[in-house]
């Protein structure tokens, strides 16, 4: 019989696989997945030449977790870069696409020429963006939302044309509600180190080498992100990964958990990583730690559905620019935010066709909830087809609904991220279950937590574990 520690991990998202491949090596490991499929939010599709991703679809590059993981994998051929460089993103103005200048940086402005003469904004609210770096910096630490931060940085009109939709399409959330130190964090860290974001950003683009070319953005992977899902799932040991099996309770023992199972024996664990939902986490701990399922069960959630669409390239008359758009609130549209995928990746899509990826829902739109795949699919084409110019219904169309699918990262959550991430003896969260937003921070709240065990487990080879898994990261990266 194995001496190891016994890990149960509940939940086969991204993160709780990644939990599972880092400590396989030195714990004998169990993944609890209630659905009958494994990669979370992570769906990718080959259908008749087509390749749909129904989540993410790439790694943004300036966090690298994503990146190393990938290489680790022996996926490091098969990463696709995407480059910045020159403007790649749009957003809706009075109803019209309209091109972000060149040398926008998310949503701050990095030079002055382009932002004089681009239409998305007024000639007064381009005045007032211009005078950021002449604004001093904010005297107080506490957290403040994204309205706050873009207003006082660089105006009204700048947050409401710029900031809210692209901050409020990246993270499905409400810009008026969102942390800035959570969702924009090098903006906000920028004033504090050097008095505006102007000169910080000047500084961060040629520490970086800016002037010497594109930089690459996000990574993508041939085949799609599921390959990332396949590659962890086939590290792990035979029989560690259990599908359609749903944890009912959970049980505190004097040193572990057990882990009671729909229509299964109890399985005793000496720890056990939460990979699943806050709110699914919640009910497993509510008669356990009361406060603290509490805590988790304040964790907001939103709910999203992707739409993949294909049209005829002689269908849409709007020249496509970059590789997207995005839509403010104030359109009433129910459009969060548009991919062009076949513009954004190679051979997603057949010759003389263009494949485009809709988002629905996030706060303050048209409640999604509920909705069929055909209705989705409906609304996102009809309002496409008022700014794309499109003619005729596509050749195909797809949706999946996403409900209750991403935390809502409102002001305050890296507080509580801190206080979720304490967890309980032996039992550690990572995901979604403590907040955490997009593939490479969940992935990195996988490693912590995969960390945190070892170093729990196993008190007498604490420094020799966690040491080879901290070499495995560093190695990797």
């Amino acid at each position: 019989m194995s001496t190891r520690p016994r890990v149960a991990v509940i939940g086969a998202g991204i993160s709780g696989l990644t939990a599972a491949y880092r400590l396989h090596d030195s714990c004998d490991v169990t993944v609890f997945e209630a659905r009958d499929r494994i990669g979370g939010q992570i769906q990718t599709e080959e259908r008749g030449g087509l390749l749909l991703e129904w989540g993410p679809d790439s790694l943004v590059a300036h966090k690298p977790a994503g990146e190393r993981l990938c290489r680790e994998l022996g996926l490091g051929d098969r990463l696709l870069p995407v480059h910045s460089g020159g403007s790649r993103m749009q957003v809706v103005v009075n109803g019209k696409l309209r091109q972000l200048p060149e040398g926008f940086l998310m949503i701050a402005p990095t030079k002055l020429g382009p932002l004089l003469t681009t239409p998305v904004l007024s000639p007064a609210g381009l005045a007032r963006a211009a005078c950021e770096r002449f604004i001093p910096a904010r005297r107080g630490t506490d957290d403040e939302s994204v309205e706050q931060f873009v207003t006082r940085r660089w105006g009204r009109e700048l947050y409401e044309r710029v900031a809210e939709p692209v901050i409020g399409g990246l993270f499905t959330g409400d810009a008026a509600r969102l942390s800035a130190s959570a969702c924009i964090p090098r903006m906000h860290g920028l004033e504090r180190k050097y008095g505006n974001v102007a000169r910080g950003l000047k500084k961060m683009l040629a520490a970086h080498g800016a002037t010497k070319g594109p930089r690459v953005a996000v990574w993508a992977l041939d085949g799609g992100m599921g390959v990332m899902i396949d590659e962890l799932a086939a590290r792990l040991p035979a029989g560690s990964l259990l599908t359609g099996t749903r944890v009912r309770a959970l049980q505190p023992l004097d040193h572990g958990w057990r882990v009671k199972i729909d229509g299964a024996e109890d399985f005793d664990a000496d720890a056990l990583v939460l990979a699943c939902p806050a709110y699914t986490a919640a009910k497993l701990l509510g008669q356990i730690d009361p406060d603290y399922a509490a805590e988790l069960d304040t964790l907001e959630y939103v709910s999203l559905a992707t739409v993949n669409l294909l049209y005829d390239s002689a269908a849409v008359g709007e020249k496509l620019h970059g590789f997207g758009f995005f839509v403010a609130r104030s359109e009433g549209s129910p459009l969060l935010a548009c991919n062009y995928t076949s513009s954004k990746f190679e051979g997603r899509a057949p010759q003389g066709c263009v494949m485009l990826r809709a988002f629905l829902g996030g706060p303050g739109r048209q409640d999604i909830n509920g909705l069929e795949g055909g209705e989705l699919v409906r609304l996102a084409h009809e309002a496409l087809a008022r700014l794309l110019d499109l003619r005729g219904a596509p050749r195909f169309g797809r949706a999946r609904l996403f409900p209750k699918a991403l935390p809502h990262a409102v002001v305050g959550i890296e507080a509580k991220r801190e206080r979720l991430a304490a967890g309980l003896p032996r039992l550690t969260l990572c995901g979604s279950a403590r907040g955490s937003i997009g593939l490479p921070d969940c992935i990195e709240s996988a490693e912590a937590a995969a960390r945190r065990v070892l170093a729990e487990t196993a008190p007498g080879r604490r420094s020799e574990d966690t040491g080879t898994l901290d070499q495995q990261i560093e190695r990797a990266g």
